[in-house]
């Protein structure tokens, strides 16, 4: 039988503070910024939409993305 296999589409979460001019990987949980992408945790779409939403709420002045895990 051919079953077909659903691909996961994997997210990193990024940020930037006020100040910054780039933005660095970020890990929402345990809030440390800057690891590389072998640290980074990956998240679903809708848990990275959750996490970016509740960030961005928490953390005034600070942008947050959503982007692929590449």
């Amino acid at each position: 039988m051919n079953h077909e296999r659903t691909k996961r589409m994997y997210y990193f979460i990024y940020c930037k503070g006020p100040n910054e001019k780039r933005f660095t990987l970020c890990n929402p949980w345990k809030g440390t910024r800057g690891m590389g992408k072998v640290y980074a945790p990956r998240f679903l779409k809708d848990q990275a939409d959750h996490a970016v939403a509740w960030m961005t709420e928490h953390n005034p002045g600070f942008i947050f993305q959503r982007r692929p895990a590449r």
